[in-house]
């Protein structure tokens, strides 16, 4: 049976990715905003900082709770600019449409391409 204090460091990680994930997108869209024409060099920059963070974390870093800091950022930047930013990069290469209801967007295309990669969710 779980006890009370594994069930709170469980409640709380999930909240601490959860609120990470979010602000990961927020820095997804400050990068679409501020580099326009080459966010794919900002999101090659976000990703690679997340990588770096991770190579620190692991090798050169000797506390555990700095490394498990560094490795949480380090997948929230990898992810923000190499994985989500590659949903763009597809629906613009396919030129997949955004999703028109009322005459205003209601879903970006990459929203839209993300929906195929269920088959690798399953996997």
């Amino acid at each position: 049976m779980m006890n009370l204090k594994s069930f709170k460091i469980g409640v709380s990680s999930f909240l601490i990715i959860l609120f990470l994930m979010a602000l990961g997108h927020v820095l997804m869209v400050l990068t679409e905003k501020i580099f326009v024409e080459q966010k794919y060099i900002g999101a090659l920059l976000i990703g690679l900082l997340g990588f770096v963070l991770l190579i620190i974390g692991v090798k050169k870093n000797k506390s555990k709770s700095t490394a498990t800091i560094l490795g949480l950022l380090a997948g929230v930047l990898v992810w923000t600019g190499w994985v989500e930013f590659s949903f763009v990069w597809i629906a613009e290469k396919l030129s997949v449409p955004p999703l028109i209801e009322n005459g205003e967007i209601a879903t970006k295309p990459e929203y839209l391409v993300m929906l195929s990669s269920i088959g690798l969710l399953l996997t």
